[in-house]
C-alpha cells in the first residue's frame, strides 16, 4: 500500500460507506441573486437607522442571514459591475463603460460565466429583468438599414440610431443572455434604452412598430425620462416593469418546485435607477419623494420573490444574494437638502465616484444552516467574490484561464471559519482613475473621488468637508474616517507609496485571486512546483456519490526505508463542517515530514460537498484513523503513536474522535480504537453546547457531539492553540477545557495568542504565527517521543519559499 520514494505505488483499496437510514442527504442549494440598480447603502433601514425609506423586506433579510457592512461593486456604474458579478474578474481589465443603446456584448466567448458555470454541475438558469451587457443587434439589422442621423459622439464613443423598420424582428438575436449561461430571460434588456419591448429567451415577444416618443407614456414623478431614442412598441408602458418582471419572477421560482433540478435565478432590477416611476400604490410610502416610494416598491417586490419561495417550500433550501450596482445618482444631493435623507450615508460620493458611495453597497447573503441569523460581518467583500464563493459551494474546480481571475472564496466567513477572505480590493470607473483599498487604508491614486472631478460645494459644506487640496493622491484610513472627511497622505507618504506599488502589482499580474497568485494566501510553494502529497489513498467511498471519493493525503519522510514504523499524525480541515480542503495542513504536514514522521491530511464529507450533517464528519473522522491504524504496516506507521489533529471544525473532528462515543460506520472494524496518542488542535469547535459553536446544527444530539461535554479521562495527551480574538471559541472555553482534563488526570497545554482571530494559525494568512504554533506543535510531539531534537520550522520555511 505505502509509497516510498521512487517506487511504484501498489493497489488501493476501495471501502462502501452505507450512510446511517436517519440521515437524509440535503438537496443541492438553490441561488437567487437579487441585484438593485443604482441604490445607495444609507437607503435601507438595515444599514441606517435614519433611513427615511421603509424597507421591510430587506430588513427581515438582513434579520435572517448575513449583513456585510464592507461589501462593495466592481464599479460606479452600471455594465461593468454585472460583468464583474457575471464573471468574478475586475471590469477594468477589459473595459470601463456602459454598453451603449443597442450595444455589443461585453462577453468574449471564452470566458466563464456564473451561469455557465452552474450549468456544469446540474443547474437550470434564468435571468430575469435588466440585462445591460449588449447583443449582437448587427445581426438582425436589415443589410440596407440607413442610420436615422449622422453618428452622435457621446463621450469617446459614437452611437447611431435606427427606426423600427431597420430590423427584422422575428429573428433571434444572438449574443445574449442565452449565449452565456442562461437557460431562459425575459425582461426588457436595458428599462431607458431602445428596444422598449420585452424580450423572452433570444426574442421580441412583440415587434416594435414606432419610436420611443415619451408623451405617451404617464407623466413621470421625479427627474427626467432619460430614455435613449429607438424602436418601441406604440403599447409600452415602463410603468409595467416591475409588476410584469416580479410576477415572471414567482412563476419561475414556483414551476421550480416541481422538479428535484437545481435552479439559479438571476433578478436584476431596474430600479431605483431613473426614471423614477414608482406605481400610484407606493405614492408616498416614503419620506424621501418619489425615489423613495420606488425603493418601496422595489422591496415590495422581492418580498413577493421571498414569499414564492416560502410558498413553494424551497426557501431552506435556497442561497439569497442582494446587492446592488453601485451607489445612488447624484439626485441624491437634492434628496438631501429636501427630505433630509442622505442616500449614502454615512459615505462621501455617488454613483461613478470613487469615493466610498460611489461603490460600497448594501450587500445580503442568507444561506439556511451556514449564516448566522442576524450577523454582521465588517471584514472587505466585494461582488467579484460571488463566483470563486458558489464554486466553492458545488464544488466546481474553477480553471486557470478565462475564469474568475479577481474571485475569493467567502464561504469560510459564511460559516464563521474565517473572519475574512480578501484584504485587497482595487475601485474604478473611468479609465486611469483608480482607488486601491487594502486593510484599513484606502489610496484615492488620483487628485479628486469624484467623477471627472465634480464636487456639490454645498453639500460637502453642510458635511463639514474642506476644499480640495489639489494634490496628486488623497489618503484615508477608513476605521477611523469611513466617511472620508480627511485626507492624511501629507503625513504618511511612505503608506501612499506602497499602495501605489500593489495597485500597479495588482493591475499588471492579470489577477488577483488567492488561488492565481504567489501571495501568501495561496498554498506554499515548494521550489519549482506546489507543496503535494506524495500518495494519495482512498479510505472511503459514499455510494451516493461515488466520484467523491474520501481520501488521506499522505506526506512521507525522504529516508522512510521499507519495513519501518514511523509515528503519524492525521490532520481534519476546517470549514464549519460545510466545506474546506485538505490542502489547509499541507504546509503542516509537509514540515512533519520533513522532521521525520508519516504525515497524513485528510478529507472527510461537508455539507456543500455531500449534503451531510456534523455527525457524518465525525464518523469520517472515527473512519480514518481506524484505516491508518489498520494498515499502519503499509503506510509505515506506529500504530501506538498516532497523533490526531484539525482546525476549527476539523479540530472538532479531531477531538471527538478522542471524546466522542458512537457515530461509527458500520463499514469499519469496530475492535481498532479510533482514539489517537495525542491531540493537536488548532482553534477547535470543541463546545457545542448552547453557548457554543454550531449548536443549532447538531442541537438534536448536542451532548453527545460535543467533545467539552464527554471529558471522561480516557483523553490523550492534547494541545490547543487560540487566538484571544477568536470569535467562535472564546478563551473561557478553552480555559474550561483544560480545567476538566487536568481534572480528570490528562495532561492539556493550551497556547494564546493576543490579538490573534479565528484562523490565525494558517501559514496563508499569518507566517509569523504559522511558525510560532507549528515550533510549539513540535516541541509537544518531541515531549511525547514522536520527534527528536529542535524545530527547524525557519529553515524549512526558507527552503520552500513563502
Amino acid at each position: 500500500m505505502m509509497i516510498l520514494k521512487g517506487r511504484p505505488v501498489s493497489l488501493v483499496l476501495f471501502y462502501l460507506l452505507t450512510l446511517l437510514p436517519s440521515v437524509e442527504a440535503a438537496k443541492t442549494p438553490n441561488i437567487v441573486i437579487l441585484y438593485a440598480d443604482d441604490l445607495g447603502y444609507g437607503d435601507l433601514g438595515c444599514y441606517n437607522a435614519q433611513s427615511r425609506i421603509p424597507t421591510p423586506h430587506l430588513d427581515r433579510l438582513a434579520g435572517e442571514g448575513m449583513r456585510f457592512t464592507d461589501g462593495h461593486s466592481s464599479s460606479g456604474i452600471c455594465t461593468p459591475s454585472r460583468y464583474a458579478l457575471l464573471t468574478g474578474r475586475h471590469h477594468w481589465r477589459d473595459f470601463h463603460g456602459i454598453v451603449q443603446a443597442m450595444g455589443a456584448s461585453v462577453f468574449k466567448p471564452e470566458r466563464l460565466t456564473l451561469p455557465e458555470m452552474l450549468q456544469k454541475k446540474g443547474y437550470r438558469t434564468a435571468a430575469i429583468g435588466k440585462w445591460h451587457l449588449g447583443w449582437d443587434w448587427t445581426a438582425i439589422r436589415k443589410p440596407d438599414a440607413k442610420p436615422m442621423v449622422k453618428p452622435v459622439a457621446r463621450g469617446r464613443r459614437k452611437s447611431q440610431t435606427y427606426d423600427h423598420h431597420a430590423y427584422d424582428w422575428s429573428q433571434p438575436i444572438p449574443d445574449g443572455p442565452l449565449a452565456h449561461g442562461f437557460d431562459y430571460y425575459f425582461g426588457d434588456t436595458v428599462i431607458n434604452f431602445p428596444p422598449y419591448a420585452w424580450i423572452e429567451n433570444d426574442r421580441l415577444v412583440k415587434a416594435p412598430d414606432t419610436m420611443m416618443d415619451t408623451s405617451k407614456w404617464k407623466t413621470i414623478k421625479e427627474g427626467h425620462w432619460e430614455c435613449r431614442p429607438g424602436p418601441m412598441c406604440g403599447d409600452w408602458d415602463p410603468y409595467q416593469n416591475i409588476p410584469t418582471t416580479t410576477q415572471k419572477g414567482v412563476d419561475y421560482i414556483k414551476a421550480q418546485a416541481q422538479s428535484d433540478q437545481p435552479f439559479f435565478l438571476y433578478f436584476a432590477y431596474p430600479s431605483p435607477h431613473a426614471p423614477i416611476i414608482p406605481n400610484d400604490k407606493f405614492d408616498g410610502q416614503s419620506q424621501a419623494g418619489p425615489y423613495g416610494d420606488l425603493v418601496v416598491e422595489t422591496d415590495d417586490s422581492i418580498g413577493q420573490l421571498l414569499a414564492a419561495l416560502k410558498e413553494s417550500g424551497q426557501e431552506d433550501n435556497t442561497i439569497v444574494i442582494f446587492s446592488a450596482d453601485n451607489g445612488p445618482e447624484y439626485y441624491a444631493y437634492a434628496r438631501d437638502e429636501k427630505y433630509g435623507h442622505w442616500s449614502a450615508k454615512p459615505l462621501r460620493g455617488l454613483k461613478r465616484d470613487i469615493y466610498e458611495g460611489g461603490h460600497r453597497v448594501p450587500f445580503l447573503i442568507k444561506f439556511p444552516g451556514v449564516t448566522k441569523a442576524g450577523s454582521t460581518c465588517t471584514s472587505l467583500v466585494s461582488q467579484i467574490d460571488i463566483m470563486a464563493t458558489l464554486a466553492s459551494v458545488v464544488e466546481f474546480d474553477l480553471p486557470d484561464k478565462h475564469a474568475a481571475e479577481d474571485s475569493h472564496d467567502l464561504l469560510p466567513v459564511l460559516t464563521g471559519a474565517a473572519a475574512s477572505a480578501r484584504q485587497t480590493h482595487v475601485h474604478n470607473t473611468f479609465k486611469g482613475q483608480y482607488a486601491i483599498r487594502h486593510r484599513d487604508w484606502l489610496l484615492v491614486a488620483t487628485e479628486s473621488g469624484y467623477a471627472r472631478g465634480r464636487r456639490h460645494d454645498g453639500w460637502e459644506k453642510n458635511h463639514g468637508y474642506a476644499a480640495d487640496d489639489g494634490q496628486p493622491a488623497e489618503l484615508y484610513h477608513l476605521k477611523n474616517d469611513v466617511g472620508q472627511h480627511d485626507d492624511i497622505a501629507s503625513k504618511h507618504p511612505e503608506k501612499v507609496k506602497e499602495l501605489h506599488v500593489l495597485l500597479e502589482k495588482i493591475r499588471k499580474q492579470g489577477h488577483s485571486a488567492p488561488r492565481l497568485s504567489q501571495a501568501t494566501d495561496k498554498p506554499v510553494t515548494q521550489n519549482p512546483k506546489p507543496i503535494a502529497p506524495d500518495q494519495t489513498i482512498t479510505y472511503k467511498v459514499d455510494p451516493q456519490f461515488p466520484k467523491q471519493p474520501l481520501t488521506l493525503d499522505v506526506f512521507y519522510p525522504e529516508d522512510l526505508k521499507a519495513g519501518e514504523k514511523r509515528p503519524a499524525i492525521v490532520f481534519f480541515f476546517g470549514g464549519g463542517w460545510v466545506s474546506g480542503t485538505p490542502s489547509q495542513f499541507y504546509p503542516h504536514a509537509a514540515y512533519l515530514a520533513s522532521r521525520g514522521m508519516v504525515a497524513i491530511s485528510a478529507r472527510y464529507r461537508t455539507k456543500s460537498a455531500y449534503r451531510t450533517p456534523p455527525s457524518i464528519c465525525v464518523e469520517d473522522g472515527k473512519s480514518a484513523v481506524r484505516y491508518i491504524k489498520q494498515h499502519a504496516a503499509e503506510l509505515g506507521v506506529d500504530a501506538a503513536r498516532i497523533a490526531v489533529g484539525g482546525g476549527s471544525a476539523g479540530g472538532h473532528v479531531a477531538a471527538a474522535t478522542a471524546t466522542v462515543r458512537g457515530f461509527d460506520s458500520q463499514q469499519d472494524d469496530l475492535s481498532i480504537s479510533p482514539v489517537g496518542n495525542a491531540l493537536v488542535l488548532f482553534n477547535p469547535v470543541y463546545d457545542n453546547g448552547p453557548k457554543g459553536y454550531g449548536h443549532k446544527k447538531v442541537k438534536a444530539y448536542w451532548k453527545k457531539i460535543s467533545p467539552l461535554h464527554n471529558l471522561d479521562g480516557k483523553q490523550p495527551p492534547t494541545i490547543v492553540f487560540l487566538g484571544a480574538k477568536d470569535d467562535l471559541v472564546p478563551v473561557k472555553t478553552a480555559e474550561l477545557y483544560e480545567q476538566k482534563m487536568k481534572k480528570n488526570g490528562n495532561r492539556c497545554e493550551t497556547f494564546i495568542y493576543p490579538g490573534q482571530e479565528h484562523g490565525f494559525f494558517n501559514l496563508g494568512k499569518n507566517r509569523a504565527h504559522f511558525v510560532k504554533t507549528v515550533t510549539e506543535m513540535d516541541k509537544f510531539l518531541v515531549s511525547l517521543k514522536f520527534l527528536n531534537g529542535e524545530p527547524t520550522v525557519e529553515s524549512w520555511l526558507s527552503g520552500v519559499g513563502k
